[in-house]
C-alpha cells in the first residue's frame, strides 16, 4: 500500500481538510461567484442543429458540402407533400398553378436551392411536345392539359422512378423537393417558419393538408426531443438520489445539503459551454448525465463513509468529516484522474462532438472531485448546530438493518 503513502497527495487532503474547516466563508463566497457567472453563461447557450457542425473543417466531406452549397444553393433535403384530399386533385389546373406559385415563392430565398415537383415535369413534357421550345417551358392551358396528361402516366405500374417520388399513384398527393443549405438550428427554425407562412398563403387549410419534412427538419425535432429528455432524466435523477439521502439519513436538510454540490458541476460546464460558444447538440448534450451520474456515486461514497464515522466519533461532526475526507478523499481522487483521462483521450479525435464531449465531462469530473471534497465538508462542518442528532442517526435503512441482525437471536429464544 505504500503507493498510497505520497507525501503530495496527503498533504493535498490536508489542504482540503484545512479548507473545508478554517476557510468555509472563502469557499461560500467562490462558489457564489462561480454560480452567478455561469447561471450568466447559461443565457448564451445556443443549440446547434446543423449536420456539419462536428465535422474537422479541413476533411474533404466539408469542403464537398460547402462547395456543393456554394453551386447547388444547398444539399439538405427539405421535402413538402401537399394532400389535396382527393383523388386526382393533384392533376387539377389550378393546383398545379398553387404548386408553381408556391416554388417561385421558394425561389426568392437564398438558403434554399431550385425547388423540383410534378409542375417541372409537365412543363417539360410540354415543352418537348413543342419540339422543345424553350419559350413554352411553361404550365399547359386547360385545352392543352386534355391531350397533355394523356402522355403521362396514369398507375402506379406505368409510373418510373422520378414520377412516383414527385406524386401518388391516385393522383392525390404531391411533393415538393427542395435543397437546403446547413444551417444552425436557429437559422433553420427561422427558415422553416418562412416556408410556413409561403404555404399558408397558398393553400388553404380548408382544402389542402400540407407537411412539411425532410432530413433537417427532423435533425431539430431531434435536438428539441433530446434537450427535453435530458431535462426530464435530469429531473428523475434528482428526485431518485434525494429519495436515496432521504432514506439514508431521514433528513431533508441532509438532502439539500447533498444534492447542491452535484448541481454546481453540471451548472459550471453549461456556464462553459456559453462562454466559449459550445452550442448544445447530441453530442454534448450526453455530458450532463454522464457527470451528473459520477458525481453523485462520489456524493454517496462520500456521505456513507460520513455516516459511519458519525458513530464512531460519537457524533462529532467535526473529526467525522475529517476522517471522511481523509478515507474516501483518496479512492475520489484516483477515481476522478482515470476517469479524466479516460475521457481526454476523446479529446484527440477528430470529429467535433468527441472532442467537445471528452473536453466538457473531463472538466466537469474535476470540478465534482473538488465539489464534494471542499463544498460538501464545508456544508457539513457549517451545519453543526443546523443538524440535530436524530437527523443523522436512526433512518429506515439502519432500522431494516437492526430487524435483520435480530432475527437469528429471536429464532435461537
Amino acid at each position: 500500500m505504500s503507493h498510497f503513502d505520497i507525501g503530495w497527495l496527503v498533504g493535498f487532503l490536508d489542504f482540503l481538510d484545512h479548507t473545508a474547516e478554517k476557510k468555509r466563508g472563502l469557499v461560500y463566497g467562490i462558489t457564489i461567484a462561480i454560480v452567478g457567472l455561469s447561471i450568466y453563461g447559461v443565457t448564451k447557450i445556443e443549440t446547434a442543429g446543423n449536420l456539419t457542425a462536428d465535422f474537422n473543417k479541413d476533411l474533404n466531406i466539408y469542403k464537398d458540402v460547402k462547395y456543393f452549397e456554394s453551386k447547388f444553393g444547398g444539399v439538405i433535403p427539405m421535402d413538402i407533400i401537399i394532400d389535396t384530399k382527393r383523388e386526382g386533385g393533384v392533376e387539377k389546373l389550378s393546383t398545379l398553378r398553387r404548386i408553381e406559385q408556391l416554388q417561385d415563392s421558394l425561389a426568392t430565398l437564398p438558403e434554399l436551392s431550385r425547388a423540383v415537383s410534378l409542375v417541372d415535369a409537365v412543363k417539360f413534357a410540354k415543352q418537348g411536345v413543342m419540339f422543345g421550345n424553350p419559350d413554352l417551358y411553361e404550365l399547359p392551358t386547360r385545352s392543352e392539359q386534355q391531350w397533355l396528361l394523356a402522355y403521362m402516366p396514369r398507375n402506379a405500374k406505368d409510373q418510373t422512378g422520378l414520377a412516383s417520388s414527385m406524386v401518388t399513384p391516385n393522383g392525390q398527393k404531391a411533393r415538393i423537393t427542395v435543397q437546403m443549405a446547413d444551417l444552425g438550428t436557429p437559422e433553420m427554425k427561422a427558415l422553416t417558419s418562412k416556408v410556413n407562412q409561403m404555404v399558408a398563403s397558398v393553400f388553404p387549410d380548408n382544402r389542402f393538408d400540407v407537411i412539411i419534412t425532410g432530413a433537417s427538419i427532423k435533425f431539430i425535432r431531434s435536438t428539441t426531443y433530446l434537450i427535453n429528455n435530458l431535462i426530464l432524466s435530469l429531473s428523475i435523477a434528482i428526485v431518485a438520489i434525494s429519495i436515496i439521502m432521504a432514506l439514508l439519513f431521514m433528513s431533508w436538510r441532509m438532502v439539500i445539503v447533498s444534492l447542491i454540490p452535484n448541481l454546481i458541476p453540471m451548472l459550471f460546464t453549461a456556464g462553459i459551454m456559453g462562454y466559449f460558444g459550445i452550442p448544445l447538440k447530441p453530442s454534448t448534450i450526453l455530458v450532463f448525465s454522464i457527470a451528473f451520474g459520477i458525481s453523485v456515486d462520489d456524493s454517496l461514497h462520500f456521505l456513507a463513509k460520513y455516516k459511519q464515522e458519525l458513530k464512531a466519533n460519537n457524533w462529532n461532526i467535526k473529526w467525522a468529516v475529517k476522517s471522511s475526507i481523509v478515507e474516501t478523499g483518496l479512492s475520489m481522487f484516483y477515481t476522478s484522474i482515470v476517469l479524466f483521462c479516460g475521457f481526454s483521450v476523446f479529446m484527440t479525435s477528430g470529429f467535433g462532438g468527441t472532442q467537445a464531449l471528452g473536453l466538457l465531462t473531463s472538466i466537469t469530473l474535476l470540478v465534482a472531485m473538488l465539489s464534494n471534497l471542499i463544498l460538501l465538508p464545508s456544508f457539513l462542518l457549517s451545519i453543526d448546530n443546523w443538524l440535530s442528532k436524530s437527523d443523522l442517526s436512526d433512518n429506515i435503512l439502519d432500522i431494516y438493518d437492526s430487524e435483520v441482525d435480530s432475527e437469528p437471536d429471536t429464532e435461537k429464544n
